[in-house]
């Protein structure tokens, strides 16, 4: 995921879709996730880089255990699902509706794709509403003057994420404000515009990106203007 607080405007977040199909630096093409297993967060910072036209300023990673951590240390997570979901790989089995999700569950809930029709697109909205969920409830008052739960959460954060070697406090401290803006719905949620979900390539099925709406949408980013943005809200 890019995140983007512009000078002036609504900050952005922007889901890349993982089987996006790019070039690589000195690896050719292959899906954008492979970039990370050829070379870590570097590589994958100057794929990402290469590929949209944008400097990224700072980086954060989160493993799978470290998310489970998280929500567990707010207590759960409450979702709404539209349709039960039953997914065997990702070992959930929801019922429709509103529910509090276990640090577990929400993993399983935002992993799955086999059984979402849109795939690894509606992976990337679930990944981006369970974002701003913790977002929105880790600056909850109930947080914020529960001492047990703002310790164990801050304790939880501290082990779980990881800042890339050139970013700063500073710049983690102005990623959460840009969180918060966007789970309070001053924000844009975004998916890379993209043609196909299901290209035939040498590495396998992947997504190929929209050409003309993908450069148009980082345009606009590189310019510090998110004023027209809403048109790829997805």
């Amino acid at each position: 995921m890019i995140v983007y607080l512009p000078p002036g405007g609504k900050p952005a977040l922007i889901s890349v879709p993982r089987d996006s199909y790019v070039e690589i630096p000195k690896h050719s093409k292959n899906k954008i996730n492979a970039a990370y297993a050829f070379g870590g967060p570097e590589l994958l910072v100057q794929t990402v880089e290469q590929n949209t036209g944008l400097r990224m300023d700072g980086y954060m990673e989160i493993g799978f255990g470290g998310f489970v951590n998280i929500i567990d240390a707010l207590g759960g997570i409450r979702m709404c699902l539209p349709n039960a979901i039953k997914d065997r790989d990702s070992h959930i089995d929801l019922p429709k509706g509103c529910q509090t999700l276990a640090g577990t569950e929400a993993l399983g809930y935002v992993r799955m794709r086999k059984a979402d029709p849109l795939g690894d697109l509606g992976r990337v909205q679930r990944q981006r509403e369970m974002l701003a969920a913790i977002a929105d409830k880790a600056a909850s008052p109930a947080t914020v003057i529960n001492p047990v739960r703002y310790w164990r959460f801050n304790v939880a954060t501290a082990e779980a994420i990881k800042l890339g070697r050139d970013t700063t406090l500073p710049e983690a401290v102005w990623l959460a404000y840009a969180m918060k803006r966007i789970s309070g719905g001053d924000g844009l949620t975004l998916t890379v515009p993209v043609s196909t979900t299901g290209a035939s390539t040498p590495v396998g099925s992947a997504v190929l990106w929209d050409p003309t709406r993908s450069k148009a949408m980082f345009s606009d980013i590189a310019r510090g203007d998110t004023s027209g943005l809403a048109k790829f809200a997805k």
